[in-house]
């Protein structure tokens, strides 16, 4: 049974009234989990200020952040400030670590591209002992306050390299993956590499969650492709272009075949990523989901 996500409007400039008013009818409608991305260089809202809103006008939803890009935090401020949405939500946040793949955000933030891989395990455990009450500094104190969830937020990776996947699997206990178009094949072959590394690992089976651009109404497709080529601009024109034109969520019929595709494939949970900021594609957008629906995709526990 897959559940649904939506993201906050982020790859199209948002007001605070688009922000607070589809974070509220995401904790009224079937989904179960909110999200937001992070990036620096772009005009996008700030993830923790975003989410920290979100914890102020919803009750139900699971707030996800996918992806935060642990190496250009400080870990402190970084702990203290999730630790602080945990609270606000009342245990609701779910922590994706990663590392991003936009070196101009490092170089705006402050920090080395370099060895990032290393740097964010480093910060996981910190930010995990951090939960945990231990002092920052050796003789410090504590930073507070502590999580409402005992230990911390759950955390997930979104690593898919062999290596980095093997790295993640020590501290993660779910998966946050993307899909250009709901390809079943391609999506099973992601689980099965996550799954297995997990197991190998002998580590529980993980949270499975897959990201999509989608469109809806008149002109969808026109500008789901627009809109995913500006937020990809900071990528190589082949690359960008290899994105965009994968693109095809763009119907009722082709978003009933990702929820097919990614349940058959493994996922748990279905994340929509959108291109307007117009609260009408949320109508449309559970109108498509209507024959995917369950009695435990509207279950509000």
């Amino acid at each position: 049974m897959v559940r649904f996500g939506l993201q906050l409007p982020y790859a199209i400039p948002a007001t605070r009234d688009d922000l607070l008013t589809w974070a509220r009818r995401a904790d009224a409608g079937p989904f179960r989990t909110l999200s937001i991305g992070e990036r620096i260089t772009f005009h996008n809202a700030e993830q923790v200020a975003a989410l920290a809103a979100a914890a102020a006008v919803t009750d139900r939803v699971r707030l996800l952040t996918n992806v935060t890009v642990l190496p250009i935090h400080s870990v402190a401020l970084l702990a203290k400030s999730l630790a602080t949405i945990d609270r606000l939500s009342g245990g609701r946040l779910i922590v994706t670590a990663g590392v991003g793949s936009r070196a101009e955000d490092f170089a705006a933030a402050g920090s080395s591209y370099t060895n990032r891989w290393q740097r964010l395990d480093d910060s996981v455990d910190a930010m995990k002992r951090l939960w945990l009450g231990e002092a920052a500094e050796p003789g410090g104190t504590q930073v507070g306050p502590p999580p409402h969830t005992a230990g911390g937020p759950p955390l997930h990776c979104a690593a898919t390299g062999p290596k980095a996947l093997k790295r993640a699997v020590a501290w993660a206990c779910g998966y946050q993956g993307f899909t250009t178009n709901g390809d079943e094949d391609t999506m099973a072959g992601v689980v099965q590499r996550v799954t297995e590394a997990f197991a190998v690992a002998g580590r529980p089976r993980p949270e499975l969650g897959v990201s999509c651009f989608f469109a809806l109404g008149e002109g969808a497709l026109d500008r789901l492709r627009n809109v995913v080529a500006r937020y990809y601009g900071f990528a190589g024109a082949a690359h960008r272009a290899a994105v965009v034109g994968a693109l095809t969520i763009a119907s009722a019929g082709e978003m009933v075949a990702l929820v097919q595709h990614a349940g058959a494939a493994g996922y748990d949970e279905v994340h929509f990523l959108p291109t307007t900021t117009d609260p009408a594609e949320i109508d449309r957008l559970e109108e498509a989901l209507a024959p995917c629906v369950t009695v435990e995709n509207e279950d509000t526990d």
